[in-house]
């Protein structure tokens, strides 16, 4: 045999031992893996991952509704007055209702009913400021885990939220990161998307409707409501002093809950009748 075959194969098993000690380091580091991130630890952090998820989404649920209330209620806005914790200024137009007050979303200078998309901001900050309190943190560190949310203070630019109104519901897809860590692994569980059935949108129409009649069809000044009851569908148009009319119906809202009601003020006209 020629001294350049056996360099080449002294250079071969060279290699191999190599490659050999090379895979038992490995094998033996994912043993070492394997017995100290055992199945109990995958199931924990499953069991975590769940929680978060649904305590998030049942929270931002609650706080969905109490926004559609309180957004009906003040005729598209959360309040007439200014909730700087909610990032609202509410509106300077606006005139008592017990228990509340009802905005001006009509007068002699025109409509102002807020856009859809506007509404759909407004339902978004009330939820924004509460989601640092929708999870349960103490419970997750009490079971060894690092938890990491977004910090706010009064920004919510970290938070990705849309809510649009539907046909029969109000759909919600809010991005809002979470962070699980310990023992070197971690995850993250952010986004969320449900819906809330209430028709808010029907009533918003109908309010648009209704401010836009009064806006063309009024005579000196005059309008009859009952001019619109073929086109509530099935909704009631009730008017108070004059001034004040509140769209309701059971339609809006599911059975056994508390009846959706929109109100908003209209001023400078003369306003008669109602669809009940």
């Amino acid at each position: 045999m020629r001294k350049g075959q056996v360099t080449i194969f002294a250079i071969i098993g060279i290699v191999l031992v190599v490659i050999f000690t090379y895979l038992l380091m490995v094998s033996d580091i994912l043993d070492e893996m394997s017995r100290s991130w055992s199945k109990s630890d995958y199931v924990s952090f499953d069991y975590a991952e769940g929680m978060v998820r649904n305590s998030m989404s049942a929270c931002m649920q609650g706080l969905a509704v109490e926004g559609v209330y309180s957004v009906a209620l003040h005729g598209g806005y959360l309040s007439v007055n200014p909730l700087p914790y909610y990032g609202e200024r509410g509106t300077n137009y606006f005139t008592a209702f017990p228990p509340d007050f009802a905005p001006m979303l009509l007068d002699s200078s025109g409509g102002k009913l807020l856009s859809e998309d506007e509404v759909g901001k407004k339902l978004c900050n009330r939820i924004y400021p509460d989601l640092d309190k929708c999870l349960d943190v103490d419970s997750l560190e009490a079971e060894g885990f690092a938890v990491s949310q977004e910090g706010f203070d009064g920004d919510f630019s970290a938070v990705d939220c849309n809510a649009t109104l539907k046909d029969g519901f109000v759909s919600f897809r809010v991005g809002y990161p979470v962070m699980l860590s310990r023992e070197g692994y971690s995850l993250s569980v952010s986004d969320y998307a449900f819906s809330i059935p209430y028709d808010l949108k029907k009533a918003y129409d109908l309010a648009g409707k209704t401010i836009s009649a009064i806006i063309d069809d009024s005579s000196d000044g005059v309008y009859d409501l009952e001019g619109l009851c073929d086109e509530a569908d099935g909704l009631k148009i009730v008017l108070h002093n004059r001034e004040i009319i509140n769209i309701t119906g059971p339609g809006l809202s599911p059975l056994g809950l508390e009846p959706l009601e929109f109100h908003f003020a209209v001023k400078d006209y003369n306003l008669v009748g109602d669809c009940r």
